[in-house]
């Protein structure tokens, strides 16, 4: 009853309900529902810890960043749902709704602007912020010579260009058009004629299920909205048996490699990284901490990062 009560009276001011109409749409941070509210910081961050402390909101932080949601044990509650029949979410939902897209539309655009913006430098960047060890150890053992293999977010085909010469058919998809032209040109100029290019979001893949023997992926999904979404969408189109091999940063605390990188995680923990593709129905999972480093500088700001990256195999399970 007591806790009854508290959520009841969580949810007795318009803007607290305002809140989880907008959450219920989208995890946001603090910032973009100040920019979709037209509200103070203060004043939003003291409604949200009334709901979070009534246990209708969940709060996740990235470094200095927090990101707040409806927990899935509040998702199908009966007072939620309730909510949803009301007049109330609908007009915050019909109002809000497109300020919401608004905000996640433009975490992918900032990523692909920046990512068009330095495809012709991204081959000296990328060489500061991680090696040859790198790659060698994506792909080591997972690439049999009559193996179709994708290599997601492939950039200016560091690892693609790699790839294609070890297998039957390579295919490189990234959502920058300038990092694409980049990779056929690169790819024109070693003479590599079996790698399909193909512009496109990884969230997204225009291929069909379980048509990739292999797939891999270097510091890409720090860069996804959700990233268990993203993994439920690679798992989709590779076979059975297939294998899949990911690159990417542990958890660390630079906030500032938002913007320098367009980064939208901060890394993963082991256990996270593991849980994405295991929930994406593979198994065999390993993870195990590459040697070197990954560095990077913020030129402006005089900042400077060392990550540790980490390196995941699996196998798609037999169904």
């Amino acid at each position: 009853m007591a806790d009854l009560l508290r959520i009841l009276k969580a949810m007795a001011d318009p803007t607290r309900l305002r809140l989880l109409a907008i959450l219920d749409i989208e995890e946001l941070s603090v910032n973009e529902l100040v920019r979709i509210m037209g509200m103070g910081q203060s004043r939003i961050s003291r409604h949200l810890a009334v709901l979070k402390d009534a246990g209708l909101l969940a709060q996740r932080r990235e470094g200095t960043w927090s990101y707040y949601s409806i927990p899935a044990t509040v998702q199908d509650g009966g007072v939620l749902n309730a909510f949803r029949e009301s007049q109330t979410y609908k007009t915050v939902v019909s109002g809000d709704g497109p300020r919401v897209r608004n905000v996640i539309e433009d975490r992918h655009v900032q990523a692909m602007r920046y990512h068009d913006k330095v495809a012709e430098d991204w081959d000296d960047i990328r060489a500061e912020y991680f090696g040859l060890r790198v790659r060698n150890r994506a792909l080591a053992g997972l690439i049999p010579p009559n193996w179709t293999v994708a290599d997601i977010g492939c950039g200016t085909g560091f690892l693609l260009l790699a790839l294609a010469p070890l297998v039957k058919k390579a295919v490189g998809i990234d959502n920058s058009r300038e990092m694409l032209r980049v990779a056929r040109r690169k790819a024109r100029d070693q003479g590599l004629k079996n790698i399909e290019f193909i512009q496109a979001d990884m969230n997204k893949l225009p291929l069909k299920d379980g048509i990739l023997d292999g797939l891999t992926a270097s510091m890409v999904l720090h860069h996804a909205k959700d990233p268990a979404h993203t993994a439920l969408e690679w798992g989709r189109v590779v076979r059975p048996g297939g294998k899949i091999s990911i690159v990417e940063l542990e958890k660390h605390e630079h906030d500032w490699l938002r913007d320098e990188m367009a980064d939208v995680w901060l890394g993963f923990d082991d256990k996270e990284l593991k849980s994405f593709f295991r929930n994406a129905g593979f198994e065999k999972i390993t993870v195990e901490r590459v040697v070197e480093e990954c560095s990077t500088a913020d030129m402006g700001a005089r900042k400077t990062a060392s990550v540790g990256i980490q390196l995941l195999t699996a196998v798609r399970k037999e169904q």
